[in-house]
């Protein structure tokens, strides 16, 4: 795939993504629906309970999301940050990326669901092509 192939391909996956509408009589997620949690100790407890290497339920995405994803969680002197860090082709005593802002925080795990989705779909494809 080209450069532009694959930007096509994101822009595509993410219009799919903002377009899911779920029904009302979901569960809604202890963890979001707790008023006595900042979105930022939100966005922790998700990575805790569905990134972190070992968590009781770890979705299935790659290896470099979930460490660049790790690398912002855990400890600047914990082994996922070096990790992350040589990942992305940077020192450890560099940042990563610019500091997230609560802006951000909302859209720090659509890369991940973007991914699922993706693995959805070969699923799905495999399944229909099956007599």
């Amino acid at each position: 795939d080209t450069d532009d192939q694959k930007k096509d391909r994101t822009r595509l996956e993410e219009e799919e993504l903002s377009n899911i509408q779920f029904p009302k009589s979901i569960p809604r997620s202890s963890i979001i629906a707790n008023k006595s949690y900042t979105d930022r100790e939100k966005a922790h407890k998700l990575w805790e309970k569905y990134i972190a290497v070992g968590s009781d339920y770890e979705i299935n995405i790659s290896s470099r999301l979930r460490n660049q994803l790790s690398g912002r969680f855990e400890s600047p002197s914990g082994i996922m940050r070096a990790i992350s860090s040589i990942a992305v082709g940077r020192t450890n005593n560099m940042n990563i990326k610019r500091k997230e802002t609560d802006s951000d925080l909302p859209f720090l795990f659509d890369k991940c669901c973007i991914e699922l989705l993706r693995l959805l779909r070969y699923s799905l494809s495999r399944w229909r092509s099956k007599p």
